[in-house]
């Protein structure tokens, strides 16, 4: 009855308007037609927009609107596009990280390495996106960075999904499955900075092939990779080899969806250079640091690397704790050994603490095993009086680069951090950092950093 009497009201409508149209002056001219909106015109467009609504109801009821190819935007704590099945999914983001920072030194590590000058740079520029397509039994990423003198791309892989046993497998480039921190986003990190050992002794992203699977209800994972190590890492090789690195984790506590749960895990990673010369170092967990205060300088005669990681990880409501130990052996041809010294050993570890004092907590993903955004509660709005999330943070790690056997002496150090990660919602937050960074040789020194970091993501 209702489309009745709106057809005949624009029928009326209609007629009356041509009636008016057909008016002419006393001049034989025709009359211009109203330009300020009369009655008449409200009630038109009103009626015209009632009819819109109509139609729109009627191909949402019949699933019109709702095709199985046409992508829905929306943002949840990024840009995300999804078909209503979710059988294609895309997911575009990116980040911006601008650092600054400044390092107060003692006289024995000013004439050791000189004055090491403040900064500010831009520490991180990138785009990325992501997605599944065709039932979710394929997916992909890319991802590419743009702060620093070149563009460098970092992610660019392509998967499936279902593999009997393995999971998913995946290939391009890509993190190696190798370390808890390693693996976790520098986006929800707890620091600037890496710790020591996982400078020195953990991969960056390297192109090869990866499989990783979960099973029990997300409670255990397992995964492996085989790439080319390419030298983005703190071991360098003087010519690119293989690597083959494994990480098995376990959630043997999970409750509370998720807000506590003890985290477990175990590496392995074995690397065979092309090359026999490697090098082993840090720096004082200041990206902008032109020094590094302990190193092996080259060690010739490699014939392959060998590396062991345990970590452990313990969420409870706003606290985390989180600890790694990592230990390497280097393998040297046996005929080199009375003129270069014998295997070399080195190891190195941290334990770092957090409390969220108000405003959210960590989370964790099961699928993938690393730690992921955190939950905000309290976006900050001035107006509706709230503050955001306020986060404290602490470190101390730990890596010894000695090996008399081997007749390697690259130091020993210490550093103590802490830290305070103020959020303004999930997507900002603001870094301040003090490090103090201790060496094992007086002639070295110690020193003092500040820094600083102004973070956007999606």
């Amino acid at each position: 009855m209702k489309g009745i009497v709106l057809a005949l009201g624009l029928g009326l409508v209609v007629c009356t308007v041509q009636t008016a149209s057909a008016q002419t002056s006393a001049t034989g001219d025709a009359v211009a037609p109203s330009t300020t909106g009369s009655p008449l015109d409200q009630r038109m467009a009103a009626l015209e927009k009632e009819l819109d609504d109509m139609k729109m109801a009627q191909a949402e009821a019949t699933g019109a609107s709702k095709q199985p190819n046409n992508l829905t935007a929306m943002w949840d704590k990024g840009l995300k596009f999804e078909t209503a099945d979710k059988s294609f999914t895309l997911k575009v983001g990116g980040r911006l990280q601008w650092d600054m920072g400044m390092m107060q030194q003692d006289k024995a590590n000013i004439k050791k390495f000189g004055n090491i000058a403040d900064g500010m740079e831009l520490r991180r520029l990138r785009v990325e996106m992501s997605g599944d397509i065709y039932n979710r039994s394929a997916y992909y990423a890319a991802q590419v960075d743009f702060a620093g003198a070149a563009v460098a791309v970092k992610d660019a892989f392509l998967g499936i999904r279902n593999v009997p046993v393995l999971g998913n497998v995946q290939v391009g480039n890509f993190n190696e499955e190798f370390g808890l921190e390693r693996v976790t986003s520098d986006k929800y990190d707890l620091f600037m900075e890496y710790s020591l050992p996982v400078q020195a002794f953990t991969p960056d992203r390297n192109p090869g092939l990866e499989f990783y699977n979960s099973v029990f209800q997300d409670r255990l994972r397992y995964a492996a990779t085989m790439v080319r190590d390419t030298g983005s890492t703190g071991i360098v090789s003087s010519d690119t080899g293989y690597a083959f690195a494994g990480r098995l984790t376990g959630l043997p506590y999970y409750a509370d969806d998720g807000k506590k749960l003890l985290h477990l895990g175990v590496g392995y990673r074995h690397l065979t250079p092309n090359g026999d010369t490697m090098t082993i170092s840090a720096v004082p967990e200041w990206h902008q640091s032109s020094k590094k205060f302990v190193s092996t300088g080259a060690i010739t005669h490699v014939e392959s690397a060998d590396e062991g990681n345990f970590e452990a990880a313990l969420l409870y409501g706003p606290f985390c704790v989180q600890s790694e130990y990592y230990m390497v052996n280097l393998d040297r041809d046996k005929g080199s050994v009375a003129k270069t010294g014998g295997p070399a050993d080195f190891e190195g570890w941290y334990v770092e603490g957090s409390w969220f004092v108000f405003g959210g907590n960590r989370t964790y993903d099961k699928k993938m095993g690393y730690f992921a955004r955190p939950n905000i509660t309290n976006n900050f709005d001035i107006k509706g009086g709230t503050w955001g999330a306020l986060e404290l943070a602490g470190r101390y790690s730990s890596i010894g680069l000695n090996d008399s056997g081997a007749k390697v002496a690259g130091g020993k150090e210490s550093d103590t951090t802490l830290g305070i990660n103020y959020y303004l919602n999930p997507n900002m937050r603001v870094m301040l950092n003090w490090v103090h960074a201790m060496t094992d040789k007086p002639d070295n020194g110690n020193a003092d950093i500040y820094m600083a970091r102004f973070q956007v993501d999606f």
